[in-house]
């Protein structure tokens, strides 16, 4: 990976953010000068290593209603 191909992906990101980001999507593509190449030399250590750090391998599942006044209880909504 390099710089500018991290940059390329960080610029095509959507725009939207999750709660569990450590930084917004629009601040990272606002600093994404500064970031790219961190975020590079991080993932190229990792895949050299062949190691993924714990802490960034976390997620949130959020469920949401299909239609809202659904009743929350029904798996299928």
């Amino acid at each position: 990976m390099t710089d500018d191909k991290m940059t390329k992906l960080i610029h095509s990101m959507p725009a939207k953010s999750s709660p569990v980001d450590f930084m917004p999507t629009a601040m990272l593509k606002s600093a994404v000068d500064v970031m790219a190449p961190l975020i590079t030399m991080l993932a190229n250590m990792s895949f050299s290593v062949g190691v993924f750090p714990a802490l960034l391998k976390q997620g949130r599942v959020t469920p949401l209603l299909k239609k809202p006044g659904s009743d929350k209880s029904d798996t299928m909504n």
